[in-house]
């Protein structure tokens, strides 16, 4: 059994030890230990464009309603302010450094 892993490309992996409080950033490619202990954990993060759309409804002047529908290109800069922000995508079971994440749970974080 392997100790530490490679990292994807595009996918930044940032690693903890102290269960969320600080975390360490590894770049695409390099080797990053695998969770052990109760307190370690780890997370990926796509560093690629992504889309998002967002569609509501609002009352306008005069009671005028309106179907908006707005689509957008977002890019997650710093991944470490986000993850902090982003609790749930650090618990456990939320299988948040699976390479098969939907698009929508960093969109909602």
């Amino acid at each position: 059994m392997r100790s530490c892993y490679y990292t994807q490309s595009n996918v930044p992996t940032l690693t903890t030890d102290d269960c969320g409080v600080s975390w360490k950033l590894i770049q695409p490619g390099e080797s990053a230990p695998k969770r052990g202990g109760v307190y370690q954990n780890k997370v990926t993060v796509p560093n690629f464009p992504m889309q998002g759309e967002s569609l509501f409804k609002t009352a306008c002047k005069d009671r005028v309603l309106a179907n908006i529908e707005v689509t957008y290109d977002y890019s997650i800069i710093d991944l470490i302010n986000y993850v902090a922000e982003a609790k749930y995508l650090d618990k456990d079971n939320a299988k948040s450094d699976d390479a098969t994440n939907a698009a929508t749970m960093y969109e909602t974080a």
